[in-house]
């Protein structure tokens, strides 16, 4: 399943702002402290069904949760695909045998944001674009006189937008899970961790995005949302 267009964007900004505090879910170890794994925040959804011709309704809860480690990991390998972009963006801007050099914008402008969409790192990155003129005399030579040339070269400058790159961060991690199991039954701490040390159809080698697993016995439906 799907969430509703903007679902997932509406629950992380009230998280943003303070208006929605998050729950620290906690996994014990038999040796050492117990190690916070992950933290979220829950909502409530009106669902309704048609079933032989008579309408079901009901509230799921959608358990919005971030994984620390993959959000770790995630920004470990998003800040990396910005500085390789970030370097190969401005190795455009070099001259030399074997390299392409860059005579109008439009060209180099091109170059670029074939770089950042390759690393999937468009919001990023700032681009700016502009054009070098040079001239250069040239001696006569074999009768032909005398002459000044003008050599033209398109450059662009590039550097992090630091506040997109910490809004990407901040989006990193997230999952979205769902079920009808009342708190009193399901703590969100409870089906995290359930559905963690349950068998996950969309780990397994085919292509499972989107689908609905139920995870006996707490019968907590999981939709995963990957983001990044």
């Amino acid at each position: 399943m799907q969430l509703a267009p903007g679902e997932l964007e509406a629950a992380l900004e009230a998280v943003w702002r303070g208006e929605q505090a998050l729950v620290p879910v906690v996994r014990a170890h038999s040796e050492g402290e117990p190690k916070l794994i992950a933290e979220g925040c829950e909502r409530q959804v009106p669902m309704s069904l048609e079933v032989e011709r008579q309408g079901r309704r009901w509230l799921e809860r959608r358990l919005v949760v971030r994984s620390l480690r993959q959000a770790q990991a995630a920004e470990a390998a998003l800040r990396a695909r910005v500085a390789t972009a970030q370097a190969q963006v401005e190795a455009l801007n070099q001259c030399g045998r074997g390299r392409k050099r860059f005579a109008d914008v439009r060209a180099i402008r091109q170059a670029a944001h074939e770089v950042v969409q390759r690393y999937g790192v468009e919001d990023c990155l700032w681009l700016r674009f502009h054009q070098e003129s040079t001239t250069h005399t040239v001696r006569a030579y074999r009768g032909r006189a005398a002459r000044v040339e003008e050599e033209c070269q398109a450059k662009v400058e590039v550097r992090v937008d630091e506040p997109a790159l910490e809004t990407a961060v901040r989006r990193l991690g997230w999952r979205v899970y769902g079920t009808n199991q009342p708190r009193e039954q399901l703590s969100l701490a409870q089906a995290v961790l359930a559905y963690r040390n349950e068998y996950q159809v969309e780990r397994s080698p085919g292509d499972s995005k989107g689908v609905r697993c139920l995870c006996d016995p707490c019968m907590c439906s999981a939709m995963i949302m990957p983001q990044g």
